[in-house]
């Protein structure tokens, strides 16, 4: 069984809600049966949610008897985003944002991209390999961060800010990009804005 069954979990959310956090930590500990964490997903099998649920709903709960014992289990896709040199848990499907603090290695890397641009266009004609010789970084670090200076103003004003969808690390910025600001939105998970 999936969370196809959620109408008996309402319930029980709401009865946990309710419970000081000692009585939440002990009501847990008796329905939580097994709990499975894989690469994907993370599987929680519960007993039958009886003596924590029954009071609050007069015997009305509607648990198949022939589904071992009323035995629920809760399936929850996620995946593993990698951010500054540890791993946020996403749920998939949800919109994660960041704790709002900036993400340091985008910043800087954001002013490394616009200064290199510049040097770029500004200095004598040279090639990307040059360059990257005379900064002492490699072609595709030069190249990761130069990326970067082509992004949309509200995406550099969200990352400055701290806004950015959690996704959204130095990482993601090894691939190319879409010049197109619209896309850049849609790729990154940015809500789209009407032309002014």
């Amino acid at each position: 069984m999936s969370l196809e069954k959620e109408k008996h979990t309402q319930p029980l959310a709401r009865r946990l809600a309710q419970m000081s956090e000692q009585e939440r930590q002990q009501g847990l500990r008796r329905i939580i049966q097994r709990v499975v964490v894989s690469r994907t997903t993370v599987r929680i099998t519960l007993h039958p949610f009886g003596d924590l649920l029954v009071s609050d709903m007069n015997g009305q709960m509607e648990m198949d008897d022939d589904e071992e014992s009323s035995v629920m289990a809760i399936e929850v896709p996620f995946t593993l985003v990698p951010r500054g040199g540890s791993s946020r848990v996403r749920l998939n499907g949800a919109s994660v944002q960041t704790n709002g603090e900036p993400n340091a290695a985008l910043i800087h890397a954001i002013v490394r991209g616009y200064q290199w641009r510049e040097q770029l266009l500004r200095g004598p004609e040279r090639s990307l390999k040059d360059f990257a010789k005379e900064q002492g970084v490699t072609p595709r670090y030069l190249m990761r961060l130069l990326r970067v200076s082509f992004l949309a103003p509200d995406i550099l004003e969200a990352i400055v800010g701290g806004t950015q969808p959690a996704t959204m690390t130095l990482e993601r910025f090894r691939r190319a990009i879409p010049l197109d600001w619209s896309t850049q939105r849609q790729l990154f998970g940015f809500p789209s804005r009407e032309p002014t």
